[in-house]
């Protein structure tokens, strides 16, 4: 018997900032759907953290990457923290 393919995906949590506007809140969250969709990446969210993976594959470094250069777009408006990249197959 094998073993299930493992699920890498990585978790980003968003704090918005107490003091930004509910309007930059929500086109943040919308630009993140949109960066995540434009890039074959889907997401799970659960509160404030959302699981990012990659479609029919795993979620790279790469992809890493890429939401950590788009959470720098956004620092005036929240606080982003990207994850490691971990096997979510076991549940979470």
């Amino acid at each position: 018997m094998s073993a299930p393919c493992p699920s890498l995906c990585f978790v980003v949590t968003v704090r918005v900032g107490e003091h930004a506007p509910t309007a930059d809140a929500l086109r943040l969250l919308a630009d993140f759907s949109r960066l995540l969709d434009a890039n074959g990446l889907s997401v799970r969210t659960l509160g404030l953290e959302h699981v990012v993976c990659r479609e029919g594959s795993q979620a790279t470094d790469s992809d890493r990457s890429l939401v950590r250069l788009w959470a720098g777009q956004w620092a005036a408006v929240a606080d982003v923290d990207v994850g490691d990249i971990v096997d979510m197959s076991h549940g979470a």
